[in-house]
């Protein structure tokens, strides 16, 4: 009897184990997949438009439409301008990555604390007329010390998920960010004479000849100074824009560069003072009238800064 007890409670006890076994199991599969996999799956190619309200922008709507194989962003009802590719793989690359690893709350008492009600940032994604992604974009937290998570939440819906990134950067941008703000973007190593025009006082030139730069073909040029202005307009931009001035009514410019290159190519800036403003238009960019300040003295320098130290000297 004592043996026949024994053997059925060894046999109770494997089958609570395995039941218990069960049970941990089933739980642990139901905490895996008590939220979704995916909050959304768009196929780009057949993207349209997006839409950005960012909340840095009090929600001012960015459009972003296709226009043939390109991409536009909307300035004004009747102007828009090209975006550049890489900054579109950018947007689609981000949200194909809206894939949640966590549910932050699932009711709506969190969503003020969260910024995923009418605070936080808005991103809608549409294929011709259907929205296949309306998502609100709320606040950053670092997950396990380094890694950054962002909250988001669908339209619609109740529940808050966190997603890998720093989402902030990329759709809390406003109008300006897709635009195109070059000034001069070439290879200085390219670059074979510079034409300065400052105003009505100053007139020279840069020009190298066999790998050595003089300024007005006389006066070797201070190679420190002409190497840094070099490295700065090569790769220069404006910080924003001037959209209330008509650029068929700007007068004859008061400062003018012209760079030429090994190639032939020509590039043409051209500066105008108007009511006390700094306005910058270039053969680069002829879509934009760029704000001078604080670019306006690394394009139009003057001709003191790339003579050498003791001709400096002498004329003093």
């Amino acid at each position: 009897m004592s043996k026949f007890s024994n053997k059925s409670l060894l046999l109770l006890l494997v089958a609570l184990g395995a039941i218990l076994g069960a049970i941990k199991y089933f739980d642990s599969q139901k905490g895996e997949r008590n939220f979704r996999n995916e909050l959304v799956e768009i196929d780009s190619a057949k993207v349209s438009t997006i839409l950005i309200y960012p909340k840095s922008k009090k929600g001012e709507e960015v459009k972003l439409f296709k226009e043939g194989s390109g991409w536009k962003v909307k300035i004004t009802d009747s102007k828009s301008q090209q975006v550049d590719s890489a900054r579109i793989t950018g947007l689609f690359e981000a949200i194909a990555g809206l894939k949640p690893t966590r549910l932050a709350a699932r009711g709506s008492d969190k969503w003020k604390e969260f910024e995923v009600d009418t605070s936080g940032s808005r991103l809608v994604v549409k294929e011709d007329d259907k929205t296949t992604l309306d998502i609100l974009i709320g606040k950053f937290n670092f997950s396990g010390g380094r890694e950054v998570e962002t909250l988001v939440r669908l339209s619609g819906e109740d529940e808050t998920y966190a997603v890998n990134g720093f989402l902030d950067g990329t759709f809390n941008t406003g109008i300006d960010s897709y635009r195109n703000k070059t000034i001069v973007k070439g290879n200085k190593d390219n670059f074979t004479k510079l034409t300065f025009a400052l105003s009505d006082t100053m007139r020279y030139s840069l020009e190298k000849r066999d790998s050595v730069w003089f300024v007005d073909g006389a006066t070797s040029a201070n190679t420190t100074e002409l190497e840094n202005y070099l490295s700065t307009i090569s790769a220069l931009n404006a910080t924003s824009f001037i959209d209330d001035v008509d650029a068929s009514g700007l007068s004859t410019p008061s400062h003018t560069l012209q760079i030429d290159d090994t190639q032939g190519n020509k590039i043409n800036v051209e500066g105008f003072i108007q009511n006390n403003r700094k306005i910058i238009r270039s053969s680069q960019n002829a879509d934009n009238l760029l704000n001078g300040e604080g670019v306006w003295e690394k394009v139009f320098a003057d001709k003191f800064t790339f003579l050498p130290a003791d001709t400096l000297t002498f004329t003093k």
